[in-house]
C-alpha cells in the first residue's frame, strides 16, 4: 500500500530467509521479481526502467569520484523486524556471505546482482554493538572474535543509525512494546553495563540501514570489479575468522608461525612482531594478509571457510 502511491517504487512481501537462502533446509532460488522490482515483466515496455538497474559495483577512487551521483541506478531495499539477536546475525551475516560470493564471482545469483541492496531493519544493543566494535572505540571491550569478525563486516558494509541520536546527543531506541507484534523482551545482555555506558541499552532496539561498500581496498591496494581482485575477498574473509579464534594476548609473531609457517619467514621482523595480536589495528593485520594469503589458500580451513560460503538451493 505504501507504494501504490509512490513513483518508481514497487514492493513485495516475501520471507526473507527464502530470499538470503538461510536456514537449516534448502531453499528455492529467490523471486526474480523481488530484484527487478516489478520491470522484468514490464521490460518490453519500459526498457528504459529496466536498464536503469546493474550489479553491485566496486569502483577505483577516480571512477567514483568521477561518476558522484550523475547515473541514478535503482537498487533493493530489504524492510525487516528481526524478532532475535540469533536472527538478527543470521541475517547480517548472511549478507556478508552474499557479499564476499558476489565480489568474487563464486556465485552470479545472490541479492547483490540487481544492485547495492540496503538492509533497514532494527538491532538490539549487544547486535549492534557486535558489528560495529571495531571501529567504536568505546566498544574495544569485546571478544577479539567479535572485534575481528566486525572488521570484517565495516571491510564489506557500511552502518547507519536511522535515528541516530536526540538534540541532547543521546542515541535512540525502541522498546519491544514499540512493535506488533511485541518483540520478546531480553533478559540478559553480555556487558549490559559497559553498553549502557557506550548508550547502547539492553532492551532496546536501534533503527539502522546496513549498505555495501563500494569502495574496498585491502592493504593499499583498490579490490574493483574489473581488475579481478574481488576473489581476495574469500581469502581475507577467512584470514580475519581465524585470526578473530586466537587468543587475544598472544604473540602475532606466534600466531603466523603456527597457522602460515612457510609464509612467516618472508614476513619483516617489524611486521612480525611479539605485539598482542588482539592490539593490532587493521592495516597490520591487512599487511600481514599480503604476505600469507597465498598459504592460507591452501590450507584445509580456507577450503572450509569457501565451502561454508555457499548458498544452499534446490536446484
Amino acid at each position: 500500500k505504501f507504494a501504490e502511491n509512490i513513483p518508481n517504487v514497487d514492493a513485495y512481501r516475501a520471507d526473507i530467509y527464502t530470499v538470503l537462502g538461510v536456514g537449516r533446509r534448502k531453499t528455492a532460488r529467490f523471486p526474480k521479481k523481488m530484484m527487478f522490482a516489478g520491470y522484468c515483466s514490464k521490460k518490453a515496455e519500459n526498457s528504459s526502467k529496466f536498464d536503469n538497474i546493474r550489479p553491485l559495483t566496486l569502483l577505483p577512487r577516480e571512477e567514483e569520484e568521477e561518476n558522484g551521483e550523475k547515473t541514478k541506478f535503482r537498487r533493493p531495499h530489504f524492510l525487516a523486524v528481526l524478532p532475535t539477536a540469533n536472527i538478527q546475525k543470521t541475517v547480517v551475516n548472511s549478507m556478508i556471505q552474499h557479499a564476499i560470493l558476489h565480489h568474487s564471482g563464486l556465485d552470479e545469483d545472490t541479492i547483490f546482482r540487481y544492485g547495492d541492496t540496503n538492509l533497514l531493519t532494527f538491532l538490539g544493543c549487544g547486535t549492534l554493538a557486535q558489528y560495529i566494535c571495531s571501529s567504536n572505540p568505546r566498544l574495544q571491550f569485546l571478544s577479539h572474535q567479535n572485534r575481528r569478525h566486525s572488521g570484517l563486516f565495516d571491510k564489506l558494509f557500511s552502518i547507519r543509525q536511522v535515528d541516530s541520536a536526540d538534540p541532547d546527543g543521546i542515541i535512540t531506541g525502541h522498546a519491544p512494546t514499540s512493535f506488533h507484534p511485541q518483540l520478546p523482551t531480553v533478559k540478559k545482555v553480555t556487558h549490559e553495563k559497559k553498553l549502557a555506558d557506550a548508550q547502547l541499552i539492553n532492551g532496546m532496539q536501534y533503527a539502522v540501514q546496513i549498505a555495501p561498500r563500494k569502495r574496498i581496498s585491502i592493504d593499499g591496494k583498490e579490490v574493483t570489479s574489473e581488475n579481478g581482485l574481488g576473489k581476495l575477498l574469500v581469502a581475507y574473509g577467512c584470514f580475519m575468522t581465524q585470526i578473530g579464534r586466537q587468543p587475544n594476548a598472544k604473540a602475532v609473531g606466534d600466531v603466523v608461525r603456527s597457522l602460515w609457517p612457510e609464509s612467516s619467514s618472508s614476513i619483516p621482523a617489524d611486521i612480525l612482531s611479539n605485539d598482542k595480536v588482539g592490539l593490532l589495528p587493521i592495516e597490520h593485520l591487512e599487511s600481514i594478509f599480503t604476505f600469507v594469503h597465498d598459504e592460507l589458500l591452501t590450507t584445509p580451513m580456507a577450503k572450509s571457510y569457501a565451502s561454508d560460503l555457499k548458498i544452499k538451493r534446490v536446484i
